[in-house]
């Protein structure tokens, strides 16, 4: 995992680790992303590829000594029959949490696929009555659907994507991005027309979000399988607060309301607006800004509880 350059910075130990590694892996482990190991961990959760290189910026700009854990899994066959059911992966990253750290309190940062399995896990957590201080959710969110059999939400939704537009072509349109705007659009195109064909009963799947390839291999498998699982993930209400970093910027499709969807789920949503979009939002300047609400919100949380 790339995650082993936090553990490992040079060629010489990059190459131990590789040779410590077992065949018989765990399905996750925590590793630590920073030089400070003392007290509750903010622990950063996975995206959906497995790999938390996205932290990297985040860990070096958090000024104050906190201890900075990531939860890595080792994505593979053995564990295959699980991925596809949501709930019952984050179970399984509970019980690598629980058999690490006992009790609370639990903190959680989270960057897309990884804000909503940090929002089951914490969730689930409660639920085993374990304390759980803070959620950080980076840019991702749970809308409920919008039809046009309900014309108030789509009315709304449909004045957000108007708004939205010029902000969302000045990002995507620009020469570096352009290919890969049209490519994507090709996909979800692709899919509503599949959608209309079936009368609403198509699916959407790994292949109209990332498109197809020419390898058909055992990754490939496990990461349309978690896809899937995210998909068709359905959640339930968190007696907790939840902390939404939200990009200006919106995707053209989906998660335009100013919530996210979150406020049908969580008890206290605190949101902040960063400048950028869903790619842009890990830049060094969104980055400055969701790491100091963060210095904030774990201080505070650590001054209550002395």
């Amino acid at each position: 995992p790339l995650s082993l350059i936090f553990q490992g910075g040079t060629i010489a130990q990059l190459a131990r680790s590789i040779q410590r590694t077992s065949k018989e892996k765990p399905f996750a482990e925590l590793i630590p992303l920073s030089e400070f190991h003392e007290g509750p961990a903010l622990i950063v959760l996975p995206g959906l590829n497995g790999e938390l290189l996205y932290s990297k910026s985040l860990v070096e700009r958090i000024g104050r000594p906190i201890n900075v854990i990531g939860l890595q899994p080792h994505l593979d066959t053995q564990h295959i029959n699980i991925y596809g059911d949501f709930k019952r992966l984050a179970s399984q990253y509970v019980k690598t949490l629980l058999a690490s750290q006992h009790c609370g309190p639990f903190r959680f940062i989270g960057y897309s696929y990884g804000g909503i399995l940090g929002f089951e896990i914490a969730r689930q957590l409660r639920e085993l009555k374990h304390e759980v201080s803070f959620v950080g959710i980076i840019d991702t969110g749970i809308d409920p659907a919008v039809t046009i059999r309900d014309p108030i939400p789509f009315g709304q939704h449909l004045v957000r994507a108007v708004a939205n537009l010029p902000r969302w072509t000045l990002f995507n349109c620009g020469p570096e991005n352009r290919k890969k705007t049209l490519r994507k659009l090709y996909f979800k195109t692709h899919y509503y027309f599949r959608w209309f064909a079936s009368m609403g009963k198509a699916k959407f799947g790994f292949e109209d979000e990332f498109g197809t390839h020419s390898r058909h291999d055992g990754r490939r498998e496990i990461l349309r399988l978690l896809f899937r699982g995210l998909i068709e993930y359905v959640p339930e209400f968190f007696d907790g607060r939840v902390t939404l970093f939200r990009a200006h910027t919106r995707p053209l499709y989906h998660s335009l309301s100013p919530d996210l969807g979150w406020s049908h789920y969580v008890q206290d949503l605190d949101v902040h607006g960063v400048p950028g979009d869903h790619n842009t939002i890990l830049n060094p300047s969104a980055m400055d800004r969701i790491s100091a609400i963060i210095n904030r919100e774990l201080y505070s949380s650590n001054q209550l509880r002395d």
